[in-house]
């Protein structure tokens, strides 16, 4: 791992590209929302296996997700590498740690709203280990500026400042959130990506990107 970068460029385009080949109708996850996602796995307050989070990463469960099994099991592996790169990096080495928002920013609207849905889907694969966890302050303060970003960006709280202003440090901001919920983390160590913790149930469509 380079001492400065988590991901490279061409890494995350793999990552991207591979998942734009879920059929549309699927609606799944694209690469700011599973940043967002893997994030809160990596510091939520017990480990998930890979097999049981995977399915929410492809969207709708009823529906097919790949042409062919083959880049079904080349998307999973990019998929997982991304999360064991950011679990790893957060247990070893977390001051590289930097959040991956949209590749693509739009002029004029929030790159974060999707990076912060993501991580708020992951607590729903525990919520009754999160509902414990958030006792703490330091774990409640961290939730409650992803919170605000999220309400920011959905424009119901939009402050003092544009959203322009606001896209050029929220990067930062989510970051330092995310190496403060790995510090209360109650579990450290790497993730374990064998056993069985949660079911994958279908939860009502959204368009991530």
């Amino acid at each position: 791992m380079a001492p400065t970068q988590l991901h490279s460029s061409e890494v995350l385009d793999r990552l991207s590209g591979l998942l734009r080949r879920v059929p549309w109708e699927n609606e799944a996850m694209t690469l700011s929302k599973l940043d967002g996602f893997v994030a809160g796995l990596a510091v939520g307050p017990v480990d998930i296996a890979s097999h049981d989070w995977l399915p929410w990463v492809w969207g709708d469960a009823f529906l097919p997700s790949f042409e062919s099994a083959e880049l079904q099991r080349t998307a999973a592996q990019a998929v997982v590498a991304h999360h064991e790169r950011v679990a790893t990096a957060l247990t070893d080495n977390p001051e590289v740690y930097e959040v991956v928002l949209s590749r693509e920013p739009v002029p004029g609207e929030p790159v974060w709203e999707l990076w912060t849905g993501g991580f708020l889907l992951s607590m729903q694969l525990c919520p009754d280990d999160w509902t414990t966890h958030q006792a703490r302050t330091p774990v409640r303060q961290a939730l409650d500026l992803i919170l605000e970003l999220s309400n920011l960006a959905a424009g119901s709280d939009p402050g003092c400042l544009t959203v322009m202003d606001r896209n050029t440090t929220v990067a930062s901001e989510l970051s330092g959130v995310v190496r403060a919920l790995n510090d209360e983390r109650p579990v450290k160590g790497h993730p374990d990506l064998s056993g069985t913790v949660v079911q994958f149930v279908p939860t009502s469509k959204q368009r991530h990107s």
